[in-house]
């Protein structure tokens, strides 16, 4: 499963398997599920048949504890468990994509990044953002804007415009206004 955003909901699904002592199969509909976030019991989510739920990270990206406990109508048969959840903040990942050997994914682009052809592409790649569609990207050449007209605003293209060599810093970032706290940014 992909790793829980800091903003998003975490779908969680609780498997009772309850055999009673005359072998018979407990139905899902006959187990109350109790539900806790942080020790703090969530009866809106809890019921009898109510074995998956979705929850939200109570404060952004410190992890949090999601317990259940699964109970027979009876009481006679109990079973519990509580895994920590860590959310993560938005990431970017930049790789290098070319026209023959499309997107070169075995390897992001970290650090110093050699420039030895006449043209470079980079592919930013958000991670753990939540609505990317909603995005806006924007890219840097050594601070500057850059203007891409790639038609993918993830896309940009360097050109080597003269000769000889230098150092240069490329950057990008991702801001989403509707969910602010999807920005993030990074460079190489």
């Amino acid at each position: 499963r992909p790793l829980s955003t800091a903003h998003g909901a975490v779908r969680a699904d609780a498997i009772a398997a309850f055999v009673t002592q005359d072998g018979a199969v407990v139905p899902k509909t006959q187990i109350l599920y109790t539900w806790d976030v942080d020790g703090n019991r969530q009866d809106t989510l809890s019921g009898f048949g109510r074995s998956s739920v979705v929850v939200s990270p109570p404060f952004y990206d410190k992890p949090f504890a999601l317990s259940v406990t699964a109970t027979s109508r009876d009481g006679a048969l109990v079973a519990s468990n509580t895994t920590i959840l860590v959310p993560h903040a938005p990431s970017l990942v930049i790789y290098e994509t070319s026209p023959l050997g499309g997107l070169h994914d075995a390897h992001a682009i970290q650090g110093v990044f050699p420039f030895n052809t006449s043209e470079v592409s980079f592919m930013a790649y958000p991670l753990h953002a939540r609505k990317y569609e909603q995005s806006t990207v924007a890219w840097d050449l050594n601070g500057e804007p850059v203007e891409l007209d790639t038609g993918d605003q993830r896309l940009a293209i360097f050109k080597k415009v003269n000769s000889g060599s230098g150092q240069f810093s490329v950057g990008v970032s991702i801001q989403n206004i509707d969910a602010f706290l999807d920005r993030v940014s990074t460079g190489v």
